[in-house]
């Protein structure tokens, strides 16, 4: 082989689920204490109103409670088997937790890789996003704690391009640095996730609640 070639084994970097699991794991006390709580309330009534009886109070804290747990477990799942970031020949590919390829580009167009803390808000940090940019394709934005350290780390390096140094930048400053730049709109809205995520549980709570009562 000759000297300074550079290798076109694939290469695939594995997702990591840590940072969800851990918040997971941050919740699930007040989440169980929640579920117990919801189910008891829903079996005793209220002052005007009989209870939902077992059937209805087991059905409206597992649909309540119980099912957007697993709903954000098979997500997790889904990221697991899916999410790759694949270096085929001279070819880098990103798939998402459905499969679908979200970045394409050949190797030799991968111009930089700048490491950033994105702010967003009064005092929201994104942190570990890399910034990916290419000759031709739009700055594309990963979040490194989100695939295996070691991988990934391989990864950079067979990418052989020029690593800047960290920095802190606002979400409306880095979309000048890097035109085009995208990152998850849940990520950069915060005060309007918070807003509707709120009003949004509360309907489903009302929804949830009035079902298991007449159950």
């Amino acid at each position: 082989m000759a000297t300074g070639r550079r290798s076109t084994a694939p290469l695939w970097v594995l997702p990591d689920n840590r940072v969800y699991v851990a918040r997971l794991i941050i919740l699930a006390p007040f989440l169980l204490i929640g579920m117990v709580l919801f189910f008891f309330r829903m079996l005793a009534g209220g002052r005007t109103d009989e209870g939902a009886g077992v059937n209805g109070a087991l059905i409206g804290t597992v649909l309540g409670l119980g099912l957007p747990l697993l709903w954000v477990g098979g997500l997790l799942v889904l990221r697991r088997l899916n999410a790759r970031i694949i270096l085929d020949g001279e070819r880098m590919t990103v798939r998402n937790a459905w499969r679908w390829p979200v970045l394409v580009v050949p190797m030799d167009d991968v111009t930089g890789l700048h490491p950033v803390e994105v702010k967003v808000g009064t005092d929201g940090v994104r942190p570990g996003r890399l910034v990916l940019t290419t000759s031709h394709a739009r700055p594309f934005v990963l979040d490194t704690r989100l695939w295996r350290a070691e991988e990934f780390g391989r990864l950079l390096r067979r990418l052989a391009v020029p690593v800047a140094e960290p920095e802190t930048v606002r979400w409306e400053n880095l979309r000048k640095t890097f035109p085009g730049v995208r990152m998850p709109w849940l990520q950069v809205h915060p005060g309007v996730v918070v807003g509707v995520g709120t009003v949004a549980t509360l309907v489903y709570i009302f929804v949830i609640v009035n079902l298991a009562f007449r159950v």
